[in-house]
């Protein structure tokens, strides 16, 4: 059985005057602890300011940030966004502690996705979030290009390629010596005139497993006589991984595309 959710319902009014803010304590309690009993929440207390609406130093919304850290309440419920505060910067704040504790914002008479205050802050967490990961991404790029510049084989370049395994602490492949064979009995047959279906035929019939244990393709065998690691080389950095957005569909795809040579470190 699902556990229901502790509701704890929060009421504001100006210092000065309740009639300004449109509806007294009262009418908010009231309609707040209707809104818990219709969502079938258990209501666990009704905390009550008489402050302004531009301050966090109100002793009730201090109670209900305290029971957040102790994780004593599931649902912050309020009668609108500004009963919590008028300030853009303590609603974000106060939206993170309640994420944090894993509980959750919601008000009678709106939907916080939908008032300006709402969209601004969830706007600029998105931004935020997506700031973090392009950083994420370019310090992770830059770890491996050093990786690379001092000789090691960066792990997504390293690994995936038949006839060797890759050891990602010292950045270097070994030989698998069964599969260095069936290498350079691939480009023996085909340097010798035998097609590549014919080549793909012959492995599949001898039971030769490709690197994932899967059966041969021509397609396998193409990209395999193509990769400059059998030469004895290894490029980082030729065709980077970017995603990017489909105009058709707006959803982002990744893309392969090769840089200038300048940008290629030889490991």
């Amino acid at each position: 059985m699902e556990r229901q959710l502790r509701a704890v319902v929060y009421s504001r009014v100006s210092t000065d005057a309740q009639e300004r803010d449109g509806t007294s304590l009262e009418t908010q309690e009231r309609a707040s602890q209707e809104y818990v009993s219709v969502n079938g929440w258990i209501p666990i207390e009704s905390i009550r300011d008489t402050a302004s609406g531009y301050s966090l130093d109100r002793p009730g919304i201090e109670r209900v940030r305290m029971m957040l850290r102790q994780g004593t309440v599931d649902v912050v419920v309020a009668y609108a966004v500004d009963r919590l505060s008028r300030n853009q910067n303590h609603i974000g704040v106060l939206f993170d502690e309640v994420e944090q504790a894993g509980a959750k914002l919601q008000f009678v008479t709106e939907k916080f996705e939908d008032t300006a205050t709402g969209k601004f802050i969830l706007t600029v967490r998105a931004f935020i979030g997506e700031v973090e990961r392009e950083k994420i991404t370019e310090r992770t790029m830059r770890g491996k290009a050093e990786r690379a510049r001092s000789g090691k084989i960066p792990q997504g370049t390293g690994r995936g390629c038949y006839g060797y395994t890759y050891d990602n602490e010292t950045g270097t492949r070994t030989t698998v010596a069964t599969q260095a064979i069936v290498i350079q009995k691939v480009f023996s047959d085909f340097v010798s005139g035998m097609p590549v279906v014919a080549i793909t035929n012959k492995l599949n019939d001898s039971g030769v497993p490709t690197f994932s244990g899967s059966k041969w393709y021509p397609a396998s065998i193409h990209n395999l006589l193509k990769n400059e690691t059998y030469t004895g080389r290894t490029i980082y950095r030729r065709t980077p991984v970017s995603m990017v957005r489909d105009p058709k569909t707006g959803r982002k795809k990744r893309q392969r595309t090769e840089q200038d040579p300048s940008r290629w470190i030889d490991v």
